[in-house]
């Protein structure tokens, strides 16, 4: 919700979604089907807006980590534009010059996400 908000999406908006999950559960079924759990992380499966909401979050990790990388160079250039990551759907490509550079890329990616 916080990178929706960071986003300006609207607070209306916002306040929905957070009504939907915030008392969200989940059933196990193996021979009969268990109690139901509480859904404390992630997003809903199979719900049309939970890509949505992952590719938000995505975003906002990746607009931290470019204040981040930029200064440093890390990527690499083509023409005008350097080239530091590749996302698509659920996948990301780190693209560095260096192995040293790629690690710490890595490890910027798992500290800010």
């Amino acid at each position: 919700m916080n990178a929706l908000n960071a986003q300006e999406v609207p607070a209306q908006y916002i306040q929905f979604l957070s009504n939907i999950y915030e008392s969200s559960t989940s059933t196990i079924q193996l021979e009969q089907e268990g109690e139901p759990l509480p859904i404390k992380r992630g997003v809903r499966q199979g719900d049309t807006i939970s890509p949505k909401l992952y590719i938000s979050c995505l975003q906002q990790v990746f607009n931290k980590l470019e204040d981040k990388w930029n200064p440093k160079g890390y990527g690499i250039k083509i023409g005008n534009e350097t080239i530091n990551n590749l996302r698509f759907a659920d996948d990301i490509i780190l693209v560095a010059r260096t192995p040293k550079d790629l690690q710490q890329m890595l490890k910027d990616l798992h500290s800010i996400s």
